[in-house]
């Protein structure tokens, strides 16, 4: 009988230890997944989300593929801040969206995500899928339209398939990713 309930203390002690570990494993797995995955900015973010009608994940896929959250980036094609757009971008973004645009204010977070949130917003509306949304930020509109009146890269409902650039392809695979790490972690 006693060595019964030793065997059953046994039994519970290393199901215990066995839960929480696994509780262990969870938070550990969870925190080093937000830090690689952050949430910076998140106020203005969710105020941009709702103004422009562009989920979350959308604005911080685009920022983590784009900048890494860096502000400061300045890319060797000329992208700015978060979401490296070029000083042409935000010139027409401005213009569209009626505001000046100071050189300056675009390392600043507010503005550059403001533009950026905008321009996600503006492409989604044209591609309605993510998919092309991804594929013009990385190779640029003309050519995802391009893409889209060749019945060789696309559907009848003008969703990409054979896409001949494997960057391109590269690029939406991660793109689509993070998105899902994103919705995952925070949704």
């Amino acid at each position: 009988m006693r060595k019964t309930l030793i065997n059953s203390l046994i039994i519970i002690i290393i199901i215990s230890l066995s839960i929480g570990c696994g509780f262990l494993y969870d938070h550990i797995a969870d925190s080093y997944q937000r830090n690689k995955y952050p949430r910076e900015y998140n106020d203005t973010v969710s105020a941009l989300s709702l103004e422009y009608r562009v989920p979350t994940w959308a604005i911080y896929t685009t920022v983590k593929m784009r900048s890494d959250f860096d502000s400061s980036l300045k890319t060797e094609d000329g992208g700015i801040g978060l979401f490296s757009l070029t000083k042409e971008q935000y010139a027409e973004i401005g213009a569209e969206l009626g505001l000046a645009v100071d050189a300056g204010l675009l390392y600043e977070p507010e503005t550059n995500l403001r533009f950026g949130a905008y321009w996600l917003s503006t492409l989604y509306i044209k591609y309605g899928n993510w998919d092309c949304v991804w594929a013009a930020i990385h190779i640029g509109e003309p050519t995802v339209d391009e893409w889209r009146w060749n019945a060789n890269y696309s559907n009848t409902d003008g969703t990409l398939k054979n896409i001949p650039d494997e960057e391109t392809v590269e690029y939406i695979e991660n793109a689509n990713e993070i998105a899902e790490i994103y919705r995952k972690l925070y949704d």
